[in-house]
């Protein structure tokens, strides 16, 4: 729905959505590491630790967690859709590795909070445009 709004500015939005697809590729491919300390003497590769070598890099960190809220605020943008864009997993924002200093990158919400954190009374869900397949709509139908 972002790209293909009815208003002319759809190729400007989808540049822009090509872009961060591109910066968060290169950020992805950063590591926590300088290279240089992981090749010794002679050329040998020294060994990285537990979990070392698949951390990412603070840069890529940050830029994820400022992007994600930006595109599900302004650009209305599905969690599903934000990960393609940003390229990355549930494992990045949840999972702890054994070298990281905090628990997780996002507070998971738990109990009541998750229940109703983000939900649409189902008689105002026909009015909601989700995406051309128009998802909203199955359940009016097939009921």
């Amino acid at each position: 729905l972002f790209i293909s709004d009815d208003n002319d500015g759809y190729r400007q939005r989808a540049v822009y959505l090509i872009k961060l697809i591109r910066l968060a590729q290169k950020y992805s491919s950063l590591k926590s590491y300088d290279i240089n300390d992981v090749i010794g003497p002679g050329g040998k590769r020294n060994k990285l630790g537990i979990g070392r070598g698949h951390k990412k890099s603070k840069v890529y960190e940050d830029f994820v967690l400022t992007r994600r809220t930006q595109l599900k605020s302004q650009c209305n943008l599905c969690e599903v859709a934000i990960k393609k864009v940003l390229c990355y997993s549930n494992n990045f924002l949840f999972k702890k590795l054994k070298s990281q200093e905090s628990e997780c990158r996002v507070e998971k919400v738990k109990g009541r909070g998750k229940k109703s954190a983000n939900l649409i009374p189902v008689n105002k869900l026909a009015q909601e445009k989700c995406c051309h397949g128009k998802c909203t709509v199955v359940y009016f139908i097939r009921r």
